[in-house]
């Protein structure tokens, strides 16, 4: 005997098709709005980096024209300075007391200059203000002497 196809079968076996077909509808569905929220998001990524980018170069430049306005302002205290440290060495003050420095022929350390002992009075190679005529045999009189 054959079984009969029962109504209550037919309405089970379609119900569970539609289901599945659902199923694959729904998860299609959700994957596309996955997909768009992932290219929405990558583009307001690329928007966040060009932003930041241009953020970044306005703050370069920004600083970039500080410094060279600060470099201007320094150039010009330098150079009036420079025109007022002119001046004043045109003019100076007779009040104000200079630091001279002392002559360089003041401060030779070499022995041969400082040691004035007796000992070394003697000897003509250590006495730099012996009366010797070889220094005058080795200049010519027509060169000039620097």
């Amino acid at each position: 005997m054959k079984p009969k196809l029962n109504i209550h079968t037919i309405v089970l076996c379609l119900t569970g098709i539609l289901f599945i077909a659902g199923l694959f509808y729904i998860s299609w569905t959700i994957r596309q709005q996955i997909n768009s929220a992932n290219s929405d998001f990558s583009t307001f990524e690329e928007q966040l980096q060009d932003q930041k980018n241009s953020l970044e170069s306005a703050q370069s430049a920004f600083a970039y024209a500080i410094q060279s306005e600060k470099d201007i302002l320094n150039w010009r205290a330098h150079k009036a300075d420079g025109i007022s440290s002119a001046a004043q060495e045109a003019d100076p003050d007779p009040n104000a007391s200079s630091d001279t420095k002392p002559s360089i022929f003041s401060q030779n350390t070499a022995p041969e200059y400082n040691d004035f002992s007796d000992e070394n009075a003697d000897s003509d190679s250590n006495n730099i203000w012996s009366d010797s005529d070889d220094t005058s045999e080795n200049y010519d009189s027509d060169q000039p002497v620097a």
